[in-house]
C-alpha cells in the first residue's frame, strides 16, 4: 500500500506578496501535483505577455516540498487485525515520479522494516485499517512495484476527508522453477530483483524500469528532467522552458505502449519481475457518513487465501543436456 498526499495545507502564508494574482495558487498546484502536464504554470508564467513577478521560473522542487505533508500529519491509528502499530514506523518514505510517498512492506525503500501481515488458516481475517487526515491518493501494488504516472487507475483510490473506504483484494504469486536462475533474462522473459544495473530503485521491477525509461526519454527530448524524477541534481531539473518542452511531449512521455502500437506513447524495453505479485481489486466501497470533519477511514482486506499461483518452469536445463551426452 502506498499513499501520496494531495493537500496544500502547509503553504507558507508569506510565499506570495499580498497583491499577487490568485492564479499563482493554481500555478502552485501544477507544480505540487505534477503529472506530466503544467498548463496553468505555462499559461500564466511562460506564455503570458505580462506574467506576475512572483511567477516561479525554476527551482520547482523547492515549491513542491513546501506543500507536502509528513507521515505523522497524514496517518493515524494504524492497525492490522485490530492490533495497533505505529503508522510511521512502518509506512516509510519513498521518492516516486509523482512525488514523495509513504509505503508499507516494500522492497524498494532505503530502510527495510516490514510489518508482519499474516493471513493463514489460523488467522483468517487480514484487515489493515488506518485513518488518513489529508486528501490523498492510495495505491495497492505488489511489494516490488512503485507508483508512477503510468500506474493503472484500477490500482488507485482517491481518499477524501470524512469518508469510509473499504477495498477487498486478491493475491496471486509466481513460483519459479529452481533451474530458472540458470537461464538468461531473455530466455525466461523476466528479471530478478538483483538484475538491476543502473536502476533508480534498490530492486528491479517492471514499474521501476519504466521510471528509468521515462527519465531517459525526458533527457533525450528536452535535455532536462521534471522536479519529481529520481536521482537528478538541481542543474538537471527543468526550468520553465524545459517544462514547456515536457508539456509539449506529454502524450508521448506519460503513456506506455507496445512497440507495434501506432498510438502516442513511450515504448520501454522493460521485462516483468520474476517475483512479481499480482494484486487484483475485487471490490471497492466508499461511504459518506455525513461528517466531513473526520479523517478518512480506510480498510484494506485480503478477500481470501490465495487459491492458485503462476508457475514458471524450465523446459530443458543443463542437466538435461548432460544426460543426453552420457547416453
Amino acid at each position: 500500500m502506498h499513499l501520496v498526499s494531495k493537500g496544500l495545507e502547509h503553504i507558507p502564508s508569506g510565499l506570495w506578496t499580498k497583491n499577487h494574482f490568485l492564479d499563482l495558487d493554481d500555478v502552485l498546484k501544477d507544480i505540487v501535483f505534477y503529472r506530466g502536464v503544467s498548463r496553468i504554470l505555462l499559461k500564466k508564467c511562460f506564455k503570458a505577455q505580462k506574467p506576475d513577478v512572483n511567477c516561479p521560473k525554476s527551482n520547482y522542487s523547492y515549491y513542491a516540498k513546501l506543500a507536502r505533508s509528513d507521515c505523522e500529519t497524514i496517518l493515524t491509528n494504524c492497525s492490522y487485525d485490530n492490533k495497533e502499530f505505529p503508522c510511521c514506523q512502518y509506512f516509510l518514505p519513498i521518492e516516486t515520479d509523482i512525488g514523495p510517498c509513504f509505503i508499507i512492506n516494500s522492497v524498494q525503500t532505503k530502510k527495510q522494516q516490514p510489518y508482519p501481515m499474516v493471513k493463514n488458516m489460523r488467522n483468517k481475517q487480514g484487515v489493515l485499517r488506518l485513518y488518513v487526515n489529508v486528501t490523498s491518493m492510495m495505491y495497492t501494488l505488489g511489494d516490488d512495484e512503485v507508483p508512477t504516472i503510468t500506474t493503472s487507475l484500477s490500482s488507485t483510490l482517491k481518499l477524501q476527508y470524512g469518508r469510509k473506504y473499504r477495498r477487498v483484494l486478491s493475491v496471486r504469486d509466481i513460483d519459479n522453477d529452481p533451474f530458472i536462475t540458470e537461464t538468461t533474462a531473455k530466455q525466461r522473459a523476466c528479471r530478478f530483483h538483483h538484475e538491476n544495473e543502473g536502476g533508480l530503485y534498490p530492486q528491479y521491477s517492471y514499474s521501476a524500469c519504466t521510471v528509468l525509461c521515462r527519465k531517459r526519454a525526458q533527457l533525450k527530448l528536452c535535455q532536462c528532467n521534471d522536479h519529481f524524477m529520481l536521482n537528478t541534481t538541481e542543474e538537471e531539473r527543468c526550468n520553465i522552458t524545459g517544462m514547456n518542452c515536457l508539456n509539449s511531449m506529454s502524450k508521448y512521455l506519460t503513456a506506455l505502449k507496445p512497440a507495434w502500437s501506432q498510438r502516442p506513447g513511450l515504448t520501454c524495453d522493460c521485462l516483468p519481475s520474476c517475483d512479481e505479485r499480482e494484486i487484483t481489486v475485487i471490490n471497492d466501497e466508499a461511504r459518506n457518513p455525513g461528517n466531513d470533519l473526520k479523517p478518512a477511514l480506510v480498510e484494506i482486506i485480503l478477500g481470501f487465501l490465495p487459491t492458485e499461483r503462476f508457475k514458471r518452469n524450465v523446459v530443458r536445463s543443463r542437466l538435461d543436456l548432460v544426460g543426453k551426452h552420457l547416453h
